[in-house]
């Protein structure tokens, strides 16, 4: 991509001298530097958790995750059976089974009105029946939970944004979390290597928005493919999630930008060379992101996806406690072989009670500090990998120049589906489940200090000690391109 002349000139003359330095223009490129202290090729840990799914037909199993925190109560997503579960039911008539979107829609109305209740929604197909937003009274749910029809039936909640703090921008501008992730040790060297390809990969960023007008985006191509999953844009021909349409460029609460900076910030981003695409789920007024919006974002990406078929990476730095729905919606884009990186979370809890992270396929992010200690980051075994997550600087959404410190997992994450996406971009057909292995192999292992953080006994399960490398040090050469790793290599100098 293209950048200012004020820009290249120093950035070359550092790569060309690094470049030299390494050998890079000889014939024999060396072989990259293995994870320290490692004597065999890691394995990522095995995420324990699946999607919750009620484990019998009866009424009180198909109530799910009632006792959570972040439940909204009296708002409920009901999911109906799916067509072939349906198909079983021979005591309805074909018009009373929501198998098409105009019987659901009434089926859905009918029994919202015989508890009481009424729909508020219409989310869609969730990878199986229909689902619908149904506002009734709380003690009415194990009675809708009667029918036959009605597969589950959970809270809708209010998912929180991960971050955790937000101060103004010192004069020193550093910018040490680039500088952690390009090197295997301690101490930083005020230095970042970074492949410069022209095709580094494609993110959507489910969050608030992002200011696409910012000038640390001068490198990104940021489409106006910008659809706001707040409300319901109906449903598409298989009955699958559509979101409420297009929506403009600005960001009207931050969070987006500001995760949009860690990825593909000019100065800030792991990736200076990628395509970012908002998925806004945040609602601008109050601030509340449901359940019911990320399930329809993860369907937005998924059409948007099968449109281009580009190797594509989601970003999701927000967090939400156990819910069903938003796993299948996760799955559903995995299966699609969109490889999804989210935030692990924030307050030290076990990161596996939290959606989409815990799903095998996810790449979940914990986050450390400036001396490679687990910053308060939540662990276990959900856990794939760490990456900084204290005072990061980014992009802010108040002006096209502003800037901003922040700290939480929403930003350790984004610095891993940076790389993420270069690295699917570049190696050709890839499953999820092989770009995690990648991040986690390539990873630094053994230098975060101190306990990663373990669950209780029995278990006693912990995070793995691993450490987003930038380079991807830790893979075997012949999964790294050589020119990758010594020839492509640009520098970024921050620091006098």
């Amino acid at each position: 991509m293209p950048r200012s002349c004020h820009f290249i000139r120093p950035v070359f003359i550092a790569a060309l001298l690094i470049a030299t330095s390494m050998g890079a223009f000889s014939d024999e490129t060396p072989a990259p530097s293995p994870p320290a202290n490692s004597s065999a090729t890691p394995v990522p840990p095995e995420k324990p958790t699946s999607i919750d799914l009620p484990k019998d037909d009866s009424d009180a199993a198909k109530l799910l995750h009632f006792d959570s925190p972040q439940r909204i109560h009296g708002r409920f997503l009901v999911e109906f059976k799916s067509d072939a579960e349906l198909a079983e039911l021979r005591q309805f008539a074909m018009q009373d089974l929501p198998t098409n979107t105009d019987n659901a829609n009434r089926v859905a109305a009918q029994v919202a009105k015989q508890v009481g209740g009424r729909v508020v929604d219409m989310i869609g197909r969730n990878g199986g029946g229909f689902v619908f937003v149904i506002e009734m009274p709380d003690e009415q749910a194990l009675e809708l939970a009667k029918d036959p029809r009605i597969k589950l039936i959970e809270p809708d909640m209010v998912i929180k944004e991960a971050a955790i703090q937000t101060q103004v921008l010192p004069s020193d501008n550093s910018i040490w979390h680039l500088d952690r992730i390009d090197q295997i040790n301690l101490p930083v060297d005020h230095l970042y290597h970074y492949d410069d390809s022209p095709d580094s990969g494609q993110v959507y960023i489910i969050d608030s928005g992002i200011r696409a007008t910012h000038h640390e985006f001068a490198n990104d191509y940021i489409f106006t493919y910008m659809d706001d999953c707040t409300v319901s844009g109906g449903n598409n021909i298989n009955g699958e999630p559509l979101c409420g349409g297009d929506i403009n460029a600005t960001d009207c609460r931050g969070h987006g930008t500001e995760v949009a900076g860690a990825i593909g910030a000019v100065h800030y981003g792991s990736n200076k060379s990628l395509f970012l695409k908002a998925v806004k789920v945040t609602d601008c007024a109050t601030g509340t992101i449901t359940s019911a919006s990320i399930v329809r974002a993860f369907w937005s990406v998924i059409h948007d996806y099968e449109g281009d078929n580009y190797p594509s990476v989601i970003d999701i730095s927000i967090v939400s406690g156990a819910d069903t729905e938003i796993d299948k919606a996760a799955q559903a884009a995995l299966d699609h072989n969109i490889v999804i990186v989210s935030s692990a979370g924030n307050g030290g809890n076990n990161a596996c009670n939290y959606s989409p992270g815990r799903l095998g396929s996810v790449i979940n992010v914990g986050g450390t500090d400036q001396g490679d200690h687990v910053g308060d980051s939540n662990y276990g075994p959900c856990v794939t990998l760490f990456a900084p997550m204290n005072s990061i600087t980014t992009a802010l959404n108040t002006s096209d120049t502003d800037t901003t410190i922040v700290s939480g997992t929403s930003f350790a994450a984004p610095q891993v589906a940076g790389i993420a996406a270069h690295y699917y971009a570049t190696h050709g057909t890839q499953t999820p489940s092989q770009v995690l292995a990648a991040m986690f192999v390539g990873a630094t292992s053994n230098v975060i200090q101190g306990s990663t953080g373990c669950l209780s006994p029995p278990s006693g399960q912990c995070s793995p000690n691993a450490l987003l490398n930038s380079l991807l040090a830790g893979l075997n050469g012949a999964l790294m391109p050589k020119a990758a790793v010594f020839i492509s290599i640009t520098t970024l100098l921050y620091s006098d």
